[in-house]
């Protein structure tokens, strides 16, 4: 498993990452993983494997524009020429991205385990894009079926522009088309791979692990409140806060709080302070996985926001990995995303879940009222969404690849 992000290491995938591994042994696949020794966002000690084969290599990390040591003081238009060649080399350097200084060190690592025992199926996951490329050289040194999962999209979420652009989804689609299969999180994005001339893809959605929410919770105060990081090119956060402002002038309402779990997106306190929501605000930074969980449990309303829009497929087909885990709470859902997009689709039949179009304010604020009222929610069948559910679809997934390439020889 090429692994760029494995806990205790946190970032994109990890904790999906970590559960999936724990799992697999029990359905026949023992995995040895591959993954960075350090990273961007720092680490969460509970979230650390108590067993398996984690080989922890290190990274030829380049500086980033703007990290370069302190110089004396330039003139502007020096200082403007300086910022602009540090862009550009940080553009065109960082290929696929900013991790690719893993590639030698993973690659030497896997390598070497190969030489040590064999194995049976190569498995990368992405982000970073870094992590399939070890994974396409091992396929092509070893001839091992390789599963590449994405995670997310790449090339139509890009921040790139002109010729890198380009060149980016040129590589996506060799990629794609050169893995023996693809595995990503939901069926639009299928999809979208298969159409970017994938062999085989399969769709094996996040989840949650049950265990995470054995504990009894106490009684749920009078929060809202909104888990992980905030996308505002992708998510619609400020139907939700034009709702809760509105609320909030209501008696009832008086003592209700925003919560954030995670950093506050600089985008959102103009909108807050328009709202008059400045003084309801909670916003607990980076906290472990564990205290995610248990402020989720003790909200009396999640926020989930979904995507605007569901007329771009990189969109529509974009499922939230939180959202599995504030299913998983039991506790009132309000999402704010376009109706026909795969979320929606996904949380439709649960109870107590109601799916607001962005800019509906009206609809927002009743749907909030109401929540905030209720009991929470029960009933809903949450089993294919657990971990270990999906890590015997991966085990499935794997052996599939690995019987396809034994006919192929």
């Amino acid at each position: 498993m090429l692994q760029y992000y494995f806990p205790p290491l946190v970032g994109m995938g990890s904790v999906r990452a970590v559960k999936l591994a724990a799992q697999l042994p029990d359905f026949g696949w023992t995995p040895t993983v591959v993954a960075s020794r350090s990273g961007p966002d720092g680490s969460d000690p509970s979230l650390a494997p108590a067993d398996g084969e984690i080989l922890r290599t290190r990274q030829l990390r380049l500086r980033r524009p703007g990290a370069a040591a302190p110089r004396p003081a330039a003139t502007a238009p020096a200082a403007s020429t300086a910022g602009g060649v540090r862009a550009l080399l940080h553009r065109w350097i960082y290929r696929p991205d900013a991790q690719i200084g893993w590639y030698p060190f993973a690659l030497r690592a896997a390598r070497r385990t190969l030489r040590e025992r064999p194995a049976d199926v190569v498995f990368s996951s992405s982000f970073p894009i870094t992590a399939h490329l070890v994974a396409r050289t091992l396929h092509r040194e070893t001839g091992l079926p390789w599963i590449a999962e994405f995670r997310d999209t790449w090339s139509d979420g890009s921040v790139q522009h002109g010729r890198r652009l380009a060149a980016d989804t040129a590589l996506e689609r060799a990629l794609v088309r050169e893995a023996t299969g693809v595995v990503t999180v939901s069926d639009t994005w299928a999809e979208l791979f298969r159409a970017r001339g994938a062999r085989r893809v399969w769709t094996l959605t996040n989840g949650f692990d049950p265990n995470d929410f054995a504990a009894e919770a106490p009684p749920p105060d009078l929060g809202v409140t909104y888990v992980g990081t905030y996308y505002p090119h992708k998510q619609d956060l400020l139907t939700p806060i034009a709702a809760l402002g509105t609320l909030v002038r209501e008696p009832r309402f008086a003592a209700l709080t925003l919560r954030f779990v995670g950093e506050l997106h600089p985008a959102l306190p103009p909108a807050l302070a328009t709202h008059g929501l400045s003084g309801h605000v909670e916003c607990t930074g980076f906290v472990p996985h564990a205290a995610c969980v248990r402020h989720a449990m003790t909200s009396r309303v999640l926020l989930v926001a979904g995507p605007p829009t569901d007329e771009r497929p990189e969109l529509r087909g974009n499922i939230a990995g939180k959202i599995f885990e504030c299913l998983a709470t039991r506790r009132p859902i309000l999402f704010v995303g376009a109706p026909d997009s795969d979320a929606a689709r996904l949380l439709r039949p649960f109870p107590r879940v109601r799916i607001v179009r962005p800019g509906d304010v009206a609809g927002a604020t009743a749907a909030l009222r109401a929540a905030l009222t209720e009991p929470s929610p029960t009933g809903g069948d949450l089993a294919p969404f657990t971990h270990r559910a999906l890590a015997g679809r991966l085990a499935q997934i794997l052996s599939a690849a690995h019987a396809d390439s034994r006919k192929a020889v």
